[in-house]
């Protein structure tokens, strides 16, 4: 969530460099603004990262960015979406197209439901 405010502090001139857990670095790796990445090594996942080998003249946890950069809820960045989906990575369309069918359907079935009985309710 906090990766939206990414772009805005390049936009600044800031050039960003990113520290994350390896399975991180793909979603990472698509978000506008990231110069750099650092995470350990795939099979290391809970090594440490060395930033002194890093060059940087601040350090601020994701977190912290609506602080520094001064937005609230109203007024923090809303490009949406601001996470894109690498289409190698992801399962097969036809399963992620079955998978969101099923939820449709099951949520249509409750929502139904739930007019039936306030139909009910309000006929009593």
């Amino acid at each position: 969530m906090f990766a939206r405010y990414l772009p805005l502090v390049a936009r600044r001139g800031a050039q960003i460099t990113l520290a994350c857990r390896p399975p991180l670095q793909p979603i990472f790796e698509r978000v506008a603004g990231i110069d750099a990445l650092l995470s350990p090594l795939p099979d290391q996942p809970l090594a440490k990262i060395n930033l002194l080998q890093a060059q940087f003249d601040a350090w601020v946890p994701l977190l912290s960015l609506p602080f520094h950069l001064e937005t609230g809820f109203a007024t923090g960045p809303a490009e949406i979406p601001y996470l894109s989906i690498d289409p190698v990575r992801t399962p097969s369309y036809p399963t992620a197209r079955l998978f969101r069918q099923d939820v449709q359907r099951n949520w249509s079935d409750v929502v139904e439901t739930i007019t039936q009985r306030l139909v009910m309710l309000a006929g009593k």
